[in-house]
């Protein structure tokens, strides 16, 4: 069966670029900057980058989400990390975000390499960021409702779990929603696949 946060992950990253930058601390609470997606622009459809956004015309800032961690898969991002910096001349952060606790490695290696078969080697810094150890307090911010679906996977416990179940369903029933009725819509039921699938931490 398919992770419901596997397409939820694109809609979060494409809708609502800075919630899920204001997620991991990487946007500060109230910090609104110009935040531009690159892949509009890349023109690397052939390479499976997830998502990349320059801010502020200062930087670029690329996740890779995973669930299972694969060497494979992840190493493609030191070659996309180069792609991005060859393309942009820019500095480049990449992120693995890891959405579950029980597929996580124990132990990350310091950097990631890509290697051809030609011999081609590319290799990165990267930063991890593990969705449980996140407090999902920017979720009940003003604006942050597209979050609500995420917080099974952060961090916190049954309280939050209910706190974000009565948010959503006062935000369905609200007279004047903050958000279009489509929305509402994908919100509600993102919110119930992810809800109904929540086992706590393992």
């Amino acid at each position: 069966m398919k992770n419901p946060y596997d397409g939820g992950f694109k809609i979060l990253a494409e809708d609502h670029p800075e919630l899920l930058l204001r997620l991991p601390g990487i946007v500060a609470p109230g910090e609104k900057p110009h935040i531009t997606t690159v892949l509009r622009e890349l023109q690397l459809d052939a390479l499976q980058i997830d998502h990349a956004y320059i801010l502020d015309n200062a930087s670029i800032v690329h996740f890779e989400a995973i669930t299972n961690w694969d060497a494979r898969r992840t190493g493609r991002l030191a070659l996309y990390h180069f792609l991005l910096r060859q393309k942009h001349s820019l500095p480049v952060v990449s992120h693995v975000v890891l959405r579950a606790e029980k597929y996580a490695p124990k132990n990350m290696p310091d950097r990631l390499a890509y290697e051809d078969e030609d011999g081609l080697r590319v290799e990165t810094p990267y930063r991890v960021i593990r969705l449980w150890e996140i407090d999902p307090a920017a979720a009940f911010e003003p604006g942050g409702e597209p979050l609500l679906p995420w917080v099974p996977l952060l961090k916190g416990g049954a309280a939050e779990f209910e706190r974000a179940a009565q948010a959503i369903e006062q935000l369905v029933e609200c007279p004047k929603p903050p958000h279009e009725p489509d929305v509402l819509i994908t919100i509600e039921r993102r919110s119930r696949n992810s809800f109904k699938g929540w086992r706590g931490r393992s």
